[in-house]
Parts: structure tokens; sequence; C-alpha cells
């Protein structure tokens, strides 16, 4: 029986679709790291736009509460003059009178009582150095007023009289004066912070229509991106089916091969049906066991042109063992795509040519008969 190894050009149809399989698993796991990658990224911006927003409706709520406050002390400033007016009044009637009556003396404890509370209201919400002239100004009135009605209770008039001019009257001034200037202070403090809460409501609004749009575009962004993925995942399915289909239903048989050693990493289905071997038993196994001993230096010269040859088909014909012992013999293409990402070995198709070496060797046996000299004798 002659062995051979030679060149001969082999169509690349049935390789390409020979990796149909592990393509497919390549773009599932392709897939699964991007959208990995893809949720962590969508992730992360949706992590910050939430943060910024939030810092945004902090902000906005605590310019709020900043211009609730400045107007809460500015309406208490203006309690607090009404008092003084108030008190003022007092001290005029009771001076007008040349008496302190119990009316009069209960309402000035009454507006003496409310100056002392606003005053203390203000102080619990703004105890800063807008206040220290404000808080000096106050208790110097309050002396003066205090030491007045003092006076008038004691029914000394003329020191009542000159104590209004030269220190109640000043202190009560100074004190209108300095309740003003805290009010435009505290005032303008409130148009700003109004201000810049409005402008912050209109920005976060406008973030959020913003948000809420690139949301929607990108959820259909990724549902096209899933349909067209899925398509092409129906569409590698579809060729594996077919693949398999062909395979399996072919007299060839299909193999891929590690390079150097020849371990088996897939083997087709219709190798069950021509040599009898289940290809789940096969993988992992060394090619060459399945060789015949005679056979080994044939098919090691085939391995290496195929090894280290890549871009050219090599043919070799040897001995196979079928599952039941038997030997028949194969013809066998090698291809080298180790580069191929896809497939990384050797591809291997061989087919059983026992029964067409029988007759041909029949053929060439009767031939020879036909051509002897004993036979042209007869």
């Amino acid at each position: 029986m002659g062995l051979q190894v030679g060149i001969e050009p082999i169509g690349s149809g049935a390789i390409a679709h020979g990796a149909a399989g592990t393509c497919l698993s390549a773009a599932r796991m392709l897939t699964n790291v991007l959208e990995k990658l893809e949720s962590r990224k969508e992730w992360l911006i949706w992590s910050v736009a939430v943060f910024i927003t939030v810092s945004a409706i902090c902000g906005i709520l605590t310019l709020h509460r900043w211009s609730t406050k400045n107007h809460r002390i500015v309406s208490l400033l203006s309690s607090i003059e009404a008092q003084a007016n108030r008190l003022n009044a007092l001290e005029w009637e009771a001076l007008a009178r040349r008496d302190l009556i119990a009316e009069l003396r209960r309402a000035q404890q009454f507006a003496r009582h409310q100056m002392d509370r606003t005053f203390a209201d203000i102080t619990k919400l703004a105890d800063d150095n807008y206040l220290l002239e404000l808080r000096i100004t106050y208790r110097e009135y309050l002396r003066a007023i205090d030491a007045q009605f003092e006076l008038l209770d004691g029914r000394r008039f003329g020191e009542a009289r000159r104590v209004d001019e030269t220190q109640v009257e000043p202190h009560y001034d100074a004190l209108i004066d300095a309740i003003g200037q805290a009010q435009i202070r505290y005032g303008a403090g409130t148009r700003w912070t109004m201000f810049l809460a409005d402008i912050g409501s209109s920005l976060v609004l406008i973030a959020a229509a913003i948000a809420i749009g690139f949301l929607f575009s990108r959820f259909e962004q990724i549902q096209r991106v899933k349909q067209v993925s899925l398509a092409e995942q129906n569409a590698l399915r579809a060729s594996e089916e077919r693949f398999r289909a062909l395979v399996q239903n072919t007299s060839d048989i299909m193999a891929i091969l590690a390079p150097l050693p020849p371990k088996i990493q897939f083997v087709s289905d219709s190798i069950r049906r021509i040599l009898g071997h289940r290809p789940a038993d096969l993988i992992g196994t060394d090619f060459a066991k399945l060789v015949h001993p005679g056979d080994a230096s044939a098919l090691q010269h085939f391995l290496a042109n195929c090894a280290y040859s890549a871009g050219s088909t090599y043919m070799v014909e040897v001995r196979m063992q079928r599952a039941n012992g038997d030997w028949s013999l194969v013809e066998m293409f090698g291809d080298n795509r180790v580069k191929h990402p896809a497939i990384r070995g050797i591809v291997v198709n061989f087919h059983d040519i026992t029964e067409r070496k029988q007759v041909e060797e029949f053929l060439e046996q009767r031939q020879i008969e036909l051509e002897s000299p004993d036979r042209k004798l007869h």
C-alpha cells in the first residue's frame, strides 16, 4: 500500500463554517464583557449625575432656607423698630400727663418684654458681626429708656425730660439707624438668595429635562444595540446549526488539532458513523494514537508541514484505527489555521477510502491478469 504526501488545493468553506461554533462562543463572551463595561460606565455616569442633581437640590434648599431666615430677620427688625416707637410714645405720653399711670406702666413693661423676646429671636437666627453694632445700640437704648421710666415712676419729671433729651433720643435715633442698616443688609441677602435659588431651580429643571431625554434616548439606543446583537447571535446560531447539519451528514470527518503535539480540540460527529468513535472520548487525546504505527512517520511529516507552513494545504493517506480495532485507509487534508482567532489549530478533513482502494487494487490486478502472457496463450 503506497503512502502519498503532496500539496493539493482545498476549499476554505468547510473550514470557515467549522469555526462557527467557536465564533459564536467568542461573540457571546465579547458581548458579555462589553455589556459589563457599558453597564459600569453608565452606572458611573448616572451616579455622577445623581450626585450633581442631589447636590444642586440641597444647594437650592439651603438657599431657600437662608432666604427664609433673612426674611424672618428683616421682619423681626421691623418689630423691634415698632416696639421702640411704642416705648417712646409711652414715655412722651407720661411726660405730657406728668404722671405714669398704671396703664402706661403695664404697656411699658409689655413692650419692653416683647423687645427682649424679639431681639433674642434675632440673635438665634443671626448671631454674627452684622448685629454687633445693633446689639450695642439696643443695650444703650434700653438702659436709657429704663432710667427714664424709673424717673417717671418716681415723679421726677424734670430729670426725666433731661434724660430724654440727652440719652433716650440720641440712642433711639442710633437704634433706628442700626435697624435700618441691618434691614438693608439682610434684605439684600434675601433678594440675592432668592435670585440664586430661582436660577438654581431653573437649572435643575433644565438638567432634569435633559437627563430624562438622554435616558429615553439611551434606552432606545440600548434596545437597538440589543436587537442588533440578538440578530447577530441568531445569525451565528443559524450558521452554527447549518454547519453542524452539514458536518453530521457529510461523508468527511473534520477535526481541529493543536499544532504539536497534535491533541484533538474538536472532531465532528461523523467520526462516530465512519470510524465508530465517540467524539467526546477523543477530545484531548493524541491524534497520532489513532494512526497505524507503520504510518507514523508519514503522519509526522504531514503534521510538520501543516504546523510550519501556513497558507498551503497538505494531503496524506494513512491507516486509522476503528473503534472495533480494525484499520481503515483514510485520505487526509490539513490546513494551518493557528493564527485564526476563532480556530487556533490545524484543521484536518479526512474520509475513508478503504473500499475505493480495494476496488482500485482489484481493477489493477485484473488488468495485470488480462495482460499476462499466460492469459494470452489460452
